[in-house]
């Protein structure tokens, strides 16, 4: 492996000397060709110019990293799927679903340095998708920042919601796998046939009870059930979704 890093690393000082050709969206040009002339004023300030288009193509690594040498140019599309950052619920091993927990300070720099390590290696995006929720919605700003692209579009949808965990939310991972067993706690927990027990609608876990879901939530059928309920509480005919 060390032998190999060491061709690599020569093979792309070579390249350097000899300003080897490469192709970049149908161009033939230098890793460090500067389309810029030079100036004789010492403050003039010399701008990197970027050609890479959002999601087709990838800036060669040897414009990023160099001492690379020449890399291959991706000409399809890419999709980048990013976990949120850390949250203190996470620190505590507690159940999170749609609980809206915000980002710690571990999760606000793990978004960070994952933005920068797509920068570095020449992703570029042309949108951006999230969950409805803060952890999401702040992890997905914090990589926009490191990558100078916050003027990007976010398109924001409620099913890209992490599992819903219904009474186990908020509730200690480690309290439910002691009282329910291992086994049930893995079914609830990771599986795909065992839904989680259901959350009382009165419960303030329940997103009924939350305002962005009540007012922006429309895609999902009426519920017999909740409209009731919600007509006796408020003593006259209400519609609430399912």
């Amino acid at each position: 492996v060390q032998w190999l890093e060491d061709k690599v690393w020569e093979e792309g000082l070579k390249q350097m000397q000899g300003e080897s050709k490469i192709e970049v969206n149908g161009e033939t040009t230098t890793p460090w060709e500067d389309d810029v002339p030079e100036s004789d004023d010492d403050d003039a300030v010399t701008p990197t110019l970027i050609r890479a288009n959002p999601c087709v193509t990838s800036i060669p690594s040897a414009v990023a990293i160099p001492g690379m040498g020449n890399v291959e140019v991706r000409k399809d599309a890419v999709l980048v799927i990013i976990r949120h950052g850390k949250t203190e619920h996470n620190k505590l091993k507690l159940f999170t679903g749609w609980e809206d927990a915000p980002l710690a300070q571990e999760g606000i720099d793990e978004a960070r340095e994952a933005g920068r390590l797509l920068k570095l290696h020449g992703f570029e995006f042309d949108v951006v998708y999230t969950s409805w929720l803060s952890r999401a919605l702040e992890t997905a700003w914090y990589v926009m920042d490191s990558m100078d692209c916050l003027w990007l579009p976010i398109i924001k949808s409620w099913r890209l919601n992490e599992r819903m965990y219904g009474s186990l939310t908020g509730l200690s991972k480690r309290m439910v796998a002691q009282r329910h067993g291992e086994a049930q706690f893995m079914a609830w927990r990771r599986g795909y046939k065992t839904r989680p027990p259901p959350v009382s609608s009165f419960s303030q876990h329940y997103p009924g009870n939350d305002k962005r879901y009540m007012k922006y939530l429309s895609d999902v059928r009426y519920s017999v059930r909740e409209s009731l309920i919600r007509s006796i509480e408020a003593g006259r005919p209400v519609l609430r979704r399912k």
